[in-house]
């Protein structure tokens, strides 16, 4: 039993985490009252991304038994490769429990709840040990984690970045662990934790796991500097303390490393020039408020220049008096703000933000070092460079920190007479504390709804996850529904077209015929071509062909009646027209694909298969022969077999050519075939062709223009 001084000295002890935990629920009001049905409204679909990511850990290792880096439920039917996605497992295997207990979206906002209020217990623990002042402590980790570049994180939803904890607790671990006053034991357990903090930083986000080595190695040289006269005496023991802590993070997180790089070099992750620009911060963001409780009675709201890096007058205005008062025992931090402040300015400087830059327009500045950072291999991956930023406050709540203590110690040495003795001397903190919260908090937070439609409960209950597939649309890039639909995945549970993943695999799949009218809602073509439109009713084949069972049509994004009519008639040509949906409310339409094999009868027919003009054919022109279209240099027929087995047919084409002299070649499957042609300037061209099962890709290839006509195809006896 512990007696009751043991009791208040543990408590004494928790005191700090409790209090940030009762910062981070007003940091994130009215939050706490919504847990389980709402969440903080954003202006992307990352949160319903973020919302997939940590259900698809615990899915993975509780109900598939294998780690989550690959997946088979999105981009179906090849599945990704999650290694470069923003995945966060670390936050995920923390969810668990809380999913279990509580649910999925209850689960996703106590983890963010649990970031903040570790992120200020870290920042807390950092600087109170460099100041001495527990006082000064609270307040600096209110300023890290309240920081407007945290706020932001929230709003869009962005789990793996809004933990920010573990970077305090890794330089707070790293500084201790050179500290030689304390018994080698003591020592030991600093650079276990230290390197543990690495580890766990790549499981978060690699962006982190950078700013840490950055931050840890700026220490290293720092300490050699400091310790330049005894180097002969010191210099080894600091190297070999870096080389333990840096070299035990590093031999676990390789293996993961080498994956996330070789998944970074398959496909297309580097980032434009324009891009990286546009996400970077600029000189005047660092002093313009935007939304605050405080700097809101004088007329501050959101505006363009305001992306979540505003420094914070008070906090500047404390980290000044740090700085002057202190300079010499506090130059390291300013050296970590201004660094990690001048990355986050990004390859070129930039006073103020424009967002109607071009690319043309937008490099019209004195190039920085994050240009150089930008030409390394691998180096214009990132994208956001403001994020740097993020260092930079935590420099800040440091140098703060600093200038508290010595206010408390100059300014406020005397009682107050109107606060018990004991309470006088948390005067100064309370107030600081206070305003920077007030200056950093944005005020009430918006929040959406996360119910889920009834119809996915019943696709859940329908059969086991593996067993059928869904294709969820529209997928385009004025409205998709891909993003929400990774969340509602999580009640469906079965595997769906397409995904959300913050760099795009390579997916010929959505190229399909019949997958890409579906993705987009359009009809490819008119009704009058060289290929006719009622051909889109074999659409059901390649959706069978694929175990597709659902087409789920979000009506509500189609708020263009044009759009609207034609998608319901190309959804009509696909299904049938006295065809009804199998499910359908305000907010969409569940169409159930039809069987397509009837009585076990694989044998191939002609009018089941699906042709589609794929890329290189020229515009229609209307001619009194009918339809024609022209073939530069190469154009590529799409023919699905949607059979288990072979179809063979015969292709006739009537063509015309400018010059006689111009020759036309095919290839199947890339496998060149011989034809009948006629010699005469035009005529009509017959292919025989035997479709293997699935897609299959008829290329023409010209040595200059050759018109085509409308296409025939008759079966092989």
């Amino acid at each position: 039993m512990l007696n009751r001084n043991q009791l208040l000295s543990a408590l004494k002890g928790t005191a700090p985490l409790f209090f940030f935990l009762v910062v981070a629920l007003a940091f994130t009001w009215p939050l706490p009252l919504n847990m389980s049905d709402r969440v903080v409204a954003t202006g992307s679909g990352d949160i319903w991304q973020h919302l997939w990511n940590i259900w698809w850990v615990r899915f993975s290792l509780l109900d598939l038994h294998s780690l989550p880096y690959n997946t088979s439920l999105l981009f179906y039917p090849t599945g990704a490769n999650l290694f470069f996605h923003a995945l966060d497992p670390l936050d995920g295997y923390i969810s668990i429990p809380f999913q279990l207990i509580f649910g999925l979206v209850a689960a996703f906002n106590l983890v963010i709840l649990f970031q903040i209020t570790l992120a200020g217990w870290a920042t807390y623990l950092l600087a109170s040990y460099l100041t001495g002042n527990r006082r000064a402590g609270l307040v600096a980790g209110i300023i890290y984690a309240c920081s407007p570049l945290e706020s932001r994180l929230i709003t869009l939803g962005q789990l793996e970045l809004t933990s920010i904890e573990w970077i305090p607790l890794f330089i707070f671990a790293f500084i201790k662990s050179f500290d030689r006053n304390q018994p080698g034991r003591g020592v030991w357990v600093w650079r276990i934790l230290s390197a543990l903090c690495l580890v766990v930083l790549a499981l978060v986000s690699w962006y982190y796991l950078l700013y840490a080595f950055l931050l840890g190695g700026l220490y290293g040289l720092y300490l050699l500097f400091r310790e330049r006269k005894g180097w002969r005496e010191r210099w080894a023991a600091t190297l070999l303390n870096l080389g333990l802590v840096f070299g035990g993070a590093g031999l676990p997180v390789l293996p993961l490393l080498v994956a996330t790089l070789k998944a970074a070099g398959s496909g297309t992750t580097s980032q434009p020039i324009f891009t990286v620009i546009y996400n970077s911060a600029t000189l005047k963001g660092f002093l313009t408020p935007g939304p605050s409780a405080l700097w809101g009675l004088f007329g501050s709201s959101d505006n363009h220049e305001f992306r979540g890096n505003f420094l914070g007058f008070i906090a500047l205005g404390l980290a000044w008096c740090g700085l002057v008062t202190g300079y010499k025992k506090n130059w390291f931090w300013v050296l970590v703000a201004a660094v990690f402040g001048l990355l986050a300015l990004g390859p070129v400087l930039h006073l103020s933000f424009n967002p109607d830059w071009t690319p043309q327009t937008i490099e019209g500045g004195p190039s920085l070092p994050g240009r150089l950072l930008y030409n390394l291999p691998f180096g214009n991956i990132a994208r956001v460079p403001l994020r740097f930023g993020l260092v930079t406050f935590l420099a800040l709540a440091v140098l703060a920190a600093f200038g508290l203590n010595w206010l408390e110690s100059k300014l406020f040495r005397r009682p107050v007479k109107f606060l018990p003795a004991r309470w006088g001397g948390w005067l100064p903190a309370a107030l600081a504390g206070l305003l920077v919260f007030l200056e950093f908090f944005p005020g009430i937070r918006p929040l959406i709804d996360t119910a889920v439609p009834a119809v996915y409960t019943q696709l859940a209950a329908e059969s086991s996850w593996n067993d059928f597939a869904v294709l969820e649309t529209p997928d385009r890039d004025d409205a998709s529904i891909i993003s929400k639909a990774m969340y509602y995945q999580t009640v469906q549970g079965h595997p769906m077209v397409g995904g959300y993943l913050s760099r795009k695999p390579t997916y010929p799949f959505k190229n399909y015929s019949g997958i890409q009218e579906l993705l987009a809602l359009e009809e490819r073509l008119n009704q009058r071509d060289i290929l006719d439109r009622a051909s889109l009713r074999n659409v059901p084949g390649v959706l069978n062909f694929y175990n597709i069972r659902y087409v789920i049509v979000h009506t509500s994004l189609l708020s263009d009646p044009d759009r609207l009519y034609n998608a319901n008639r190309l959804l009509q040509t696909v299904f049938g027209p006295d065809t009804k949906p199998y499910y359908q409310d305000s907010q969409l339409q569940v169409w159930q694909t039809p069987t397509f094999i009837e009585q076990k009868d694989t044998s191939p027919r002609l009018e089941k298969m699906l042709p589609e003009l794929g890329e290189g054919w020229g515009k229609r022109l209307d001619t009194p022969s009918g339809p024609q279209r022209v073939v530069a240099s190469q154009a590529r027929l799409a023919l699905f077999n949607p059979f288990p087995s072979p179809m063979s047919l015969t292709l006739q084409v009537r063509v015309a050519r400018e010059d006689q002299k111009v020759s036309l070649k095919t290839a199947l499957n890339q496998k060149e075939i011989n034809f009948s042609e006629t010699a005469a300037l035009s005529g009509t061209v017959q292919i025989k062709l035997t479709l293997a099962p699935g897609p299959n890709d008829l290329i023409f290839t010209t040595s200059g223009n050759i018109y085509f006509g409308s296409f025939t195809f008759s079966s092989i006896s």
